[in-house]
């Protein structure tokens, strides 16, 4: 257990917590009557309906999130398969939300597509697409979320329209930062890329379930938070 990796940690920690729910829901199941388990059964069918509708709808109305995939050639096997079972958690968190991310996954194919599909990725309610970030949206809509920003995200607006962008590369720190991969094709001044820190606010509760790199969605088109306390 002492090199178990962070991923396989995760990975067996949920394997573990769903067993447990299926155990207790077993339990409870059998401590009911035939018209109780009825109505129980009902009312799961209803709240799934639900909760599908909601995924759904998210794709068109929710605060929209992307991860850029497009540092294929810099990741190592190990890295994509590490990166794939992070977007698969953060799929995983941001279905449970009352209000979903509409999550975009960019520059999807190569290796990254592979790995996804081992986890049924054709069944998850998100976009991808092996296009760049500003192939799918507008240079004006996009935020790139980025360590090296000065700011700190405070609130969440999904009416401003903004596609909040954040690099899917290795979670390991490297020498050197890893640049943004569509930067260069989104802003060709790199003094006019619109970025905001990964420092969330402890006031931005729902968000403090992700890590990176599939972290947060900032307010607008152009960050105005406060300066991040040195």
């Amino acid at each position: 257990m002492m090199d178990e990796t962070y991923e396989a940690k995760l990975e067996r920690k949920t394997a573990e917590l769903r067993q447990r729910k299926k155990d207790r829901r077993r339990e409870l199941l059998c401590s009911m009557t035939a018209d109780e388990r009825r109505a129980f059964l009902d009312a799961e069918a209803i709240e799934s309906v639900k909760w599908k509708d909601r995924l759904v709808a998210a794709q068109d109305h929710g605060q929209r999130l992307v991860i850029d995939c497009g540092y294929d050639e810099i990741m190592s096997d190990k890295e994509i398969n590490s990166l794939s079972k992070q977007i698969k958690f953060s799929y995983g968190t941001t279905k449970r939300m009352r209000a979903p991310f509409a999550l975009t996954i960019a520059n999807y194919h190569g290796r990254i597509e592979v790995a996804l599909q081992r986890f049924s990725i054709s069944n998850w309610a998100v976009r991808a697409s092996p296009a760049r970030v500003d192939e799918l949206f507008l240079p004006e809509e996009l935020v790139f979320l980025t360590p090296d920003a000065s700011t700190v995200l405070y609130t969440l607006d999904p009416t401003k329209g903004a596609s909040s962008t954040v690099p899917g590369s290795r979670a390991a720190p490297g020498p050197r930062p890893i640049p943004l991969a569509s930067l260069p094709h989104v802003f060709p001044s790199k003094n006019a890329y619109p970025t905001v820190s990964t420092t969330i606010s402890s006031t931005s509760t729902p968000l403090s379930t992700f890590s990176p790199p599939c972290t947060v969605a900032p307010p607008g088109p152009t960050p105005s938070a406060p300066a991040s306390p040195r």
